[in-house]
């Protein structure tokens, strides 16, 4: 089973990681800044259904502030990709 974290919000982003089966190592997907940015990165990371995992409360553990809850979206880092 993948496991997928959405950290704490820490400057308008949040950490996103990635654990794929028990014990397996966690990948730093980057950080995001809203769902958008969220989905982008899990479908980078091969998977493709990540708007349906988003949609489901037991396929992402929220850390923190809870699901979808995002800073103020300011302007993005140089480059305006997630993970960026």
């Amino acid at each position: 089973m993948t496991v997928i974290t959405v950290h704490r919000l820490v400057e308008d982003a949040r950490k996103v990681t990635v654990q794929a089966g028990p014990g397996g190592a966690a990948h730093d997907l980057g950080r995001v800044y809203n769902d958008a940015d969220l989905v982008e990165a899990l479908r980078r990371a091969g998977l493709e259904d990540a708007e349906d995992l988003l949609a489901d409360a037991g396929a992402v553990r929220w850390e923190g502030e809870g699901p979808h809850v995002w800073g103020s979206e300011q302007p993005r880092p140089p480059g305006g990709r997630p993970g960026g």
